[in-house]
């Protein structure tokens, strides 16, 4: 095998193997960069799970607008999230442990860019509730004022 397909095999071994490692994720490193939604769950298939995410999907331009990100984690095992992506056990937990120690049906956390939790519901919350929030926080309502 000659020195170029070795350098070619390994690139695409190991660009294939990260693809199976799922991210780490450390929400300090959001922090003061993002607002974060963090939904908890049964598994992927409770119905206010599956409604909630509809809800934040219908409103991907006002998440943006606003800096947010989606993280899922459930209570059976299934892979969290974050946004789209996979996020590792080791993260899952760590989220787990921070903000939802007993609880154990569907809820939703509201962490403002600081990393504190604003808001907590137990059902479905609407997207223009979530903005009308998000819209009273002072950093908020300081990057309206500077846009």
């Amino acid at each position: 095998m000659s020195p170029k397909s070795i350098i070619f095999v390994s690139v695409f071994l190991i660009s294939g193997i990260s693809g199976l490692i799922d991210k780490e994720l450390n929400l300090e490193d959001l922090r003061w960069q993002n607002r974060v939604i963090i939904l908890f769950a049964p598994s992927p298939e409770e119905h206010t799970y599956v409604h909630q995410m509809a809800e934040l999907n219908s409103g991907k331009e006002g998440l943006s607008e606003r800096k947010l990100r989606i993280i899922s984690v459930f209570y059976d095992g299934s892979p969290a999230r974050i946004d789209d992506e996979k996020i590792s056990s080791r993260s899952a937990d760590s989220i787990l442990e921070r903000f939802s120690r007993d609880e154990q049906g569907f809820h939703l956390k509201l962490i403002g860019k600081d990393g504190g939790v604003k808001h907590t519901a137990e059902t479905l919350v609407p997207n223009h509730e979530l903005y009308r929030i998000i819209d009273r926080m002072p950093m908020r309502r300081n990057e309206i004022r500077n846009n």
